[in-house]
């Protein structure tokens, strides 16, 4: 039997092996002999890809980038640009790690795990880039981790023909005199459906990331444009996780934070916190954009929070619609737009082929505060619903629908402390007096929250005792069950991004008290 013991655990200690880590390492600041080791760093990655593709058909691979400067905690700097080469098609995994290990010794390399702030800096044109602009070359299994790039001109992080691709724990921004953009790029170029097919991005996740005062859109997400494109070449599984965005925009062309073109499928957007720029949120696509932070402190940032539309180029008529149903727009916090909070549109003179409108899209349990107005609905938009929202102290009426473009709405609050009229719909005026004609369960009072004040911050919009959004929502379970911050709505449904109950339960489990109730 002991035999045996040692054969298995011979057998296992060997599969590790062979499944083991390849790590390799740069410091631009070492000038001794490279070969890529702990003790022999590598400078950069020019001309070591064929080692690393040779290395990624049997192991996957972890590049270590030195996350700080080796006489002071500092970011490591260098102007020789990230280009990323992967040639091997297999799923081991390509890691480009800048903050997790740094080297202490520019003359005799040791390597030491960090978990300071510092990372691994690149000011360059296009600081990480697929490499692919040309070549259309698909780039697999790729993270890019903890890299801080600063474009002299370009994309900060430009991810073109990607699948099963992480970008996280990044920071982007463009120097002044930039005139490309955006921050973040994930495209490909559909010049021919058999070429698109086999080179349309899909598994790809961006979290964890701040973009700040670049040129152009903070991320951009691109989509076919040529009418020879057909049903299933779009990009797919685009995940939008916990970024931060400001200013985005600051050094010229357009500033919405995070715009989703044409025809991408199975997009989400959530946890992002977004603060100036243009528009918060653009979706051509019928995106699930959720727990949101929008913010404009100014009054001379976002045009609007988020903004549903079809993009409105007549060169998509061909292409089927269907990525154009049921977009989600549910526990956003949107503060202060100096446009509209949310807005489901259409650019339909511009689509004159096909049916190419928003329809059918969920704008439920949304806290939207100021802006012109807060949430419209224009025409040729259908099957929209509009359910369990706080729309307040807009400028003009907190709701406006055109004739035809909602099928459901109700359990709103709507109010305005300067009174006068409320919501238009269908081209008719509802004050507080008149509303319940319109929506017999939607309330007309002040939500009471915690401090709309300034400075904004999310949980001064939570609910205070007494308010009129409390236990007076839809029950939407069947859908969704978790409020703005991720807690478990309770029985009893709110009005907003919000929930109460569950808030007090979490406190009182936080400080250890063990009362049953609200």
């Amino acid at each position: 039997m002991k035999l045996v013991g040692y054969i298995i655990a011979a057998a296992l200690a060997l599969t590790r092996i062979c499944n083991a880590l390849t790590e390799y390492y740069i410091d631009p600041d070492y000038t001794g002999t490279e070969s890529g080791t702990a003790s022999q760093p590598w400078q950069d990655l020019d001309g070591q890809w064929t080692t690393i593709n040779t290395s990624l058909a049997s192991d996957d691979v972890t590049v270590y980038f030195s996350a700080r400067d080796a006489g002071s905690d500092v970011h490591q700097a260098t102007t020789t640009n990230i280009q990323i080469e992967r040639t091997d098609a297999g799923a081991n995994r390509l890691t480009l790690d800048g903050m997790a290990k740094y080297n202490s010794n520019d003359s005799t390399p040791s390597w030491s795990s960090y978990s300071g702030t510092s990372r691994f800096q690149v000011t360059a044109t296009n600081p990480v880039t697929t490499q692919n602009s040309a070549t259309e070359d698909r780039r697999d299994y790729v993270t890019v981790r903890g890299i801080r790039a600063i474009a002299v001109d370009g994309q900060c992080f430009y991810l073109k023909s990607v699948r099963n691709c992480i970008l996280e724990h990044c920071y982007g921004t463009s120097n002044v005199g930039a005139t490309t953009g955006p921050g973040v790029l994930i495209t490909y170029e559909p010049n021919t459906v058999a070429n698109a097919n086999a080179t349309k991005c899909q598994n790809v996740t961006v979290r964890n990331c701040t973009i700040e005062s670049n040129y152009g859109e903070g991320l951009y997400v691109n989509g076919p444009k040529e009418t020879s494109d057909t049903h299933g070449i779009g990009p797919s599984n685009i995940q939008i996780l916990n970024n931060v965005f400001i200013d985005v925009g600051a050094r010229g062309g357009e500033g919405d934070s995070i715009d989703i073109k044409n025809y991408v499928f199975d997009c989400v957007v959530r946890g992002n916190s977004i603060t100036g720029g243009e528009i918060g949120v653009t979706s051509h696509s019928s995106a699930t954009i959720e727990r949101n932070l929008i913010i404009t402190n100014d009054g001379s940032g976002a045009k609007s929070g988020i903004r549903v539309n079809n993009g409105g180029a007549s060169e998509y008529a061909t292409v089927d619609s269907s990525s154009l149903t049921g977009a989600i727009v549910r526990n956003n916090i949107i503060i202060d737009p100096s446009g509209v909070g949310v807005q489901i549109t259409s650019n339909g003179d511009d689509a004159p082929v096909m049916d190419y409108h928003q329809r059918d899209a969920l704008v439920e349990n949304n806290t939207i505060y100021g802006g012109t107005k807060c949430i419209v609905v224009s025409s040729e938009t259908t099957g929209n619903t509009i359910n369990n929202n706080i729309g307040v102290e807009s400028d003009n009426q907190c709701f406006d629908a055109d004739a035809g473009t909602v099928s459901t709405h109700d359990y709103n609050l709507f109010w305005r402390t300067v009174g006068g009229n409320i919501v238009l719909f269908a081209g008719s005026n509802y004050t507080a007096a008149t509303l319940t004609g319109l929506e017999a369960n939607s309330q007309t009072t002040d939500p009471a929250f915690v401090d709309a004040g300034t400075p904004y911050q999310a949980h001064k919009f939570k609910l205070q005792a007494g308010s009129d959004a409390i236990a007076n929502g839809l029950d939407l379970s069947g859908s969704f069950t978790t409020d703005y911050s991720g807690a478990i709505r309770d029985a009893t449904w709110e009005i907003g991004a919000w929930a109460y109950l569950a808030e007090l339960r979490a406190r009182r489990l936080t400080a250890g008290t063990l009362t049953i109730g609200p």
